[in-house]
């Protein structure tokens, strides 16, 4: 649980830079938006937005999503890790704004291999050449938490090495401070109910604290493992444990195409549509069968094997999604699919989104409003994505909040899809993955799984009956006793204190509600 921050107590210096950062990249744009008309908001926005500076003859007019990735990636790890939690919120930047945060990268020069050796030593007290056979100097790859280095066991077991940069935890200790305090102070302003800041640095802080201890994003790998071990549609790696620490994470290597060079898939012979379809299966049944996801499938982190199989590293953002919450997803899109906006209405109303029961109707048409354009298209044109990202927009005009892992699920289906419109265009992965869909909608969803679904409800609710007697038994023996007990006490026992105390403040509050009374009439009498 993130701790809430003092709002009397920023950081100031962390505060002055960052203000100074957004303000030399005009990077705050992309909220503009979201900004009151007139009000104190509306002036501090203008203040920070500064001017657009000239830019240099030839160079494209960069985006308003760009400058923003511009800025947070000289503000540092901390806030380029903000920034693609931020990608997760297409209701407040919308989807070209998830696309450019989507797109920052997340990578600094690699650090000397002098530490990366002394690391490894110091964790697991042993030279590096008795631990590995052969180690890679060079890093394959190097971001603001970690690098990553080949390797071979001294078992002979080709092994991919992650290792923490020195003093990440303290750098991002630091800003953290700052975050807590602009989520603490988001709570104060009107209307910002529907954004979920302290929802959001929750989400943070657990990501922060899986990729800074990588015995947890090793554990996250083999979760996810446990869950598709007889999938044969994916390959994950998994964890050395004997060689796995807080700052070293050594897993089994895999290869393969990455998702986003679409000549090298090509070459290697692989049948595009069959990919991706493998691709959004995988995505689909992570969600609703096992709801446990990969959070970052981003082209990076996805690569295609010489069997074809879907292979994903970079497990230090996952995301979960209990039953409840997939049966309420499971059951709007088949309302989507039907076009049936009151019904989709009725169960964001059930699930308590909205806070009404006369919001039902104009919440039905202003679905209608938003998703008939995206809807009425074919089927292989259609952005679920985007339709998704429609529906989760609504929170601001109806004032609802809406679960962060609902956020990190979409910006999944918006990658997933802007993946496959670069290296596959014409393919739709959602078209792909429709049989899946409709099979787990008649299991899960269908009228014998709801009739399973009220006879197990009914049975748990038969179990819980004599517990129910027991607990009704207590409550009404208690009860009785004290009750007699009064009554065997009789009037005249009660203390003098017991006696004024009762007529006392029920008179007090008369009173003081009388002379509101009387000095509101004296007020319209004088006006008048």
């Amino acid at each position: 649980m993130a701790r809430q921050g003092s709002i009397w107590l920023p950081p100031l210096r962390q505060l002055w830079r960052l203000l100074r950062v957004l303000r030399r990249h005009d990077a705050l744009e992309i909220f503009a938006p979201l900004v009151p008309e007139s009000g104190l908001g509306a002036w501090a926005f203008g203040v920070l937005h500064g001017r657009k500076r000239a830019k240099a003859a030839g160079a494209p007019e960069r985006r308003p999503g760009q400058r923003l990735a511009a800025a947070l990636t000289e503000l540092g790890p901390s806030y380029i890790k903000a920034g693609q939690l931020l990608a997760t919120r297409v209701d407040l930047i919308g989807e070209q704004g998830v696309l450019d945060l989507t797109a920052l990268q997340d990578r600094l020069p690699g650090f000397d291999f002098a530490l990366v050796r002394a690391e490894i030593e110091r964790q697991f007290e042993a030279p590096l050449e008795t631990l590995f056979a052969s180690f890679d100097e060079e890093p394959l790859s190097a971001a603001s938490v970690a690098q990553v280095h080949f390797a071979v066991t001294s078992t002979g077991q080709p092994v991919a090495v992650k290792v923490l940069r020195p003093g990440i935890r303290r750098a991002f200790a630091k800003d953290l401070a700052l975050f807590r305090w602009l989520a603490a102070l988001t709570t104060l302003l009107p209307g910002t109910r529907s954004l979920n800041a302290p929802g959001l640095l929750t989400v943070y802080e657990r990501q922060l604290q899986t990729e800074t201890d990588l015995r947890l994003e090793a554990a996250a790998m083999e979760t996810f493992f446990a869950y598709n071990e007889q999938e044969n549609r994916v390959v994950v790696p998994r964890a050395h444990w004997d060689l796995t620490a807080r700052t070293v994470l050594t897993m089994t290597r895999v290869e393969g195409v990455s998702m986003n060079d679409r000549d090298g898939l090509i070459a290697a012979g692989h049948d595009l549509e069959h990919v991706f379809g493998q691709a959004a299966e995988l995505l689909f049944l992570s969600i609703f069968r096992d709801g446990y996801f990969h959070g970052d499938q981003h082209g990076g982190n996805l690569s295609i094997t010489a069997a074809g199989q879907v292979a994903l590293v970079d497990y230090g953002i996952m995301g979960s999604v209990a039953w409840p919450l997939r049966v309420f997803l499971a059951d709007v899109l088949m309302a989507l699919l039907q076009r049936d906006y009151r019904a989709i209405a009725k169960r964001f109303l059930d699930e308590g989104y909205l806070q009404r029961a006369d919001d039902l109707d104009f919440f039905a048409l202003s679905l209608r409003a938003v998703c008939e354009p995206i809807i009425g298209q074919p089927l292989d044109k259609v952005s679920f994505g985007r339709l998704v990202g429609q529906l989760l927009g609504m929170g601001r005009a109806f004032n609802f909040v809406v679960q962060p892992e609902l956020f990190i699920l979409q910006k999944n289906m918006i990658m997933a899809e802007g993946i496959a419109r670069r290296v596959a265009p014409g393919v739709n992965i959602w078209t792909l993955a429709q049989p899946l869909i409709e099979s787990w909608m008649r299991e899960n969803r269908g009228p014998q799984a709801r009739v399973r679904e009220e006879v197990k409800r009914g049975l748990e609710s038969l179990q819980r009956l004599p517990d129910l007697a027991d607990r009704l038994e207590v409550y009404l023996e208690a009860n009785t006793h004290a009750a007699l007990g009064k009554a065997a006490s009789g009037k005249n026992n009660r203390s003098a204190k017991e006696k004024g105390r009762g007529p006392l403040w029920p008179l007090f509050w008369a009173t003081i509600g009388g002379l509101i009374t009387l000095s509101l009439v004296f007020v319209v009498a004088l006006s008048s």
